[in-house]
């Protein structure tokens, strides 16, 4: 007798499709970067350092920031319903608020949005693979308390592997990024590159892989984390989490909402990769388009070093303000397509 899963928003025609197109993918993407770091510490070589931005901005345009740019078309489509002008607004409305709030947070306390971004991506980036795991993988974790841990675990790779491994490198990202608001860089945050708290951190990250792996009793979910573990203890942080953001977390996200809209679900079961993708990205465009015009705008009102360091460091906080508004329409989808 068959076995019976639930599809989380996603049609079976539609993972076929989207498992061949996006996550096999990511991971020899993953793997090949894991390939050439290992190759380059052979030959006692290394990276320009300049080159390790180069996903970030990549990201601008290609799946990065444009991935979250479709949430205010989300609700209405979760109801199977057109986009309606009314939803829209009030979507638009709400996020606006949420994104002016964190983003002034930075300019008074940016020690603490510094701290609260990398949580706040922990959780996001965790519900993206866990929703990933379930739809795409079919890893059949049914207990809540088995999908927390595979959340927390799945979200530690990339936010907290790279401070156990790369603590300089990740100091140095901390005090770019708070350094545009606060002379003082992340003086204030110092503990969290002592090596014994990263030895804790090592122990959780751990034990939550652990946890996962024993839940799910999937092969699938065992050889993604080991992927990631992998790879992000071996590939530099910067380069790292490009490259993660753009082809793993985005990529993901992306499959899911053409799985969410009608027409671009039916493109991708008759196997129309392109037809479902500039459908997707005539939707993201208007968004994409005024968030470029915010990150113009906190370029001026914060005034960060005209250095691809500064560009780089004020980036991550636009990503921040936007994450805060996209990871709650993002928890709006896990409630409705039974994730938790």
């Amino acid at each position: 007798m068959a076995t019976e899963y639930r599809d989380y928003g996603v049609s079976d025609g539609c993972r076929r499709a989207l498992l061949r197109w996006v996550v096999v993918p990511s991971w020899f993407v993953l793997g090949a970067l894991i390939v050439v770091f290992a190759l380059v510490r052979s030959f006692d070589a290394s990276v320009p350092p300049e080159y390790r931005y180069v996903p970030f901005v990549v990201s601008i345009v290609v799946f990065g920031l444009p991935h979250g740019a479709v949430d205010h078309l989300v609700p209405d489509r979760l109801r199977g319903e057109r986009p309606r002008l009314r939803s829209v607004g009030v979507v638009m409305a709400v996020y606006t608020a949420f994104v002016a709030v964190y983003a002034a947070v930075w300019f008074v306390a940016p020690a603490f949005a510094f701290a609260f971004f990398i949580a706040l991506t922990l959780y996001h980036w965790g519900q993206g693979d866990l929703h990933a795991s379930l739809s795409f993988l079919r890893t059949g974790v049914e207990s809540r308390v088995g999908r927390v841990t595979t959340l927390l675990a799945r979200g530690s790779m990339p936010m907290l592997v790279p401070l156990v491994f790369f603590p300089d490198e990740y100091r140095e990202v901390a005090d770019a990024v708070i350094g545009v608001f606060d002379q003082r860089g992340a003086s204030a945050i110092g503990f969290a590159f002592e090596p014994a708290f990263r030895a804790a951190v090592l122990a959780v990250v751990v034990a939550l892989a652990v946890g996962t792996v024993v839940a799910s009793r999937s092969s699938f979910e065992a050889g993604e984390l080991a992927l990631l573990g992998v790879y992000f203890a071996a590939v530099p942080p910067i380069l790292a989490v490009g490259f993660y953001f753009c082809f793993w977390h985005s990529t993901r996200h992306i499959a899911r909402l053409l799985a969410l809209d009608d027409v671009a679900a039916e493109r991708v079961e008759e196997r129309d990769a392109a037809g479902a993708l500039a459908r997707f990205a005539r939707d993201a465009a208007p968004l994409t388009a005024g968030a470029l015009v915010l990150f113009a705008a906190l370029w001026v009102v914060a005034s960060p070093p005209p250095t691809l360091e500064g560009f780089f460091a004020l980036y991550l906080v636009l990503l921040a303000a936007l994450t805060l508004p996209h990871a709650g329409v993002v928890t709006l989808m896990d409630w409705k397509q039974e994730v938790f």
